[in-house]
């Protein structure tokens, strides 16, 4: 019986894997295919909504002002980078566009891991396994 149920849910892992796969390449051809969007930024302000929700959350102590904060303020920051960059390169290939959001993404990300990240941790010194 503990070989079928390994079997089965390495079955269900597989068949959940195939789904997110598919819908992953169906999401990227209704964007790049039809849309003619080119844009790997979108992730990273995700992100930038996720930090500032709950930044806003643990200053305010509400779950519900980190819930409104996040998207709307994350909004406004990816609107203004439409309009102040990507605007200007609707009229030129979808290379400048990959080049400009795949940089958005490196400054934004590393930028949020300065502000946001925790200073790095080793192992704890002190007492160990005793010898002998």
């Amino acid at each position: 019986m503990d070989l079928l149920a390994f079997l089965l849910t390495q079955s269900l892992n597989a068949f959940s894997q195939a789904a997110l796969l598919f819908f992953l390449g169906v999401g990227l051809t209704l964007i790049f295919g039809i849309m003619r969007i080119v844009n790997f930024a979108h992730g990273t302000f995700y992100m930038l909504g996720a930090f500032i929700g709950y930044s806003s959350a643990a200053v305010t102590g509400s779950f519900w002002s980190g819930l409104i904060a996040g998207p709307l303020i994350a909004g406004a920051i990816g609107a203004a980078f439409e309009r102040g960059l990507l605007r200007r390169l609707y009229k030129r290939d979808a290379s400048a566009f990959l080049m400009v959001t795949f940089g958005l993404t490196l400054v934004l990300g590393e930028l949020i891991r300065l502000i946001c990240a925790a200073a790095d941790a080793g192992p704890a010194v002190g007492r160990g396994v005793p010898a002998g």
